[in-house]
């Protein structure tokens, strides 16, 4: 086991035979991470807002998965025709969003030979 310390960021970085790295930080250092990087007093608040958006994205995936459930019951339980035009519309979003994921991506949609 080999130990080194950097004291500019007051962290002990500890080395084992498995070769996982285990980092310490003084009390000091993390709530001073806290209060540069959300406004947060302390480490344990900056924890507690982490957690709570954690479980509110939780809730509300749950809730979709429930939606999309119910939607995938109703639409097996009735048989109806979808208008073209609805496809149509719903298709050209799809190809919108899909174009915007590619500009945020940094690259440009391949256009088809006209």
């Amino acid at each position: 086991m080999r130990r080194t310390s950097d004291s500019a960021a007051r962290t002990s970085v500890t080395k084992s035979r498995s070769r996982k790295f285990a980092f310490r930080r003084s009390r000091k250092s993390t709530d001073e991470f806290a209060q540069s990087s959300g406004g947060w007093e302390t480490i344990d608040q900056m924890r507690e807002a982490i957690a709570a958006d954690i479980r509110k994205h939780r809730e509300l995936e749950a809730k979709r998965l429930k939606q999309g459930q119910i939607g995938e019951i109703l639409l097996a339980a009735h048989e109806m025709e979808v208008p073209e035009t609805l496809v149509d519309e719903e298709l050209g979003k799809s190809l919108q969003n899909y174009a915007r994921f590619l500009a945020l991506a940094r690259r440009e949609p391949r256009r088809g030979s006209d």
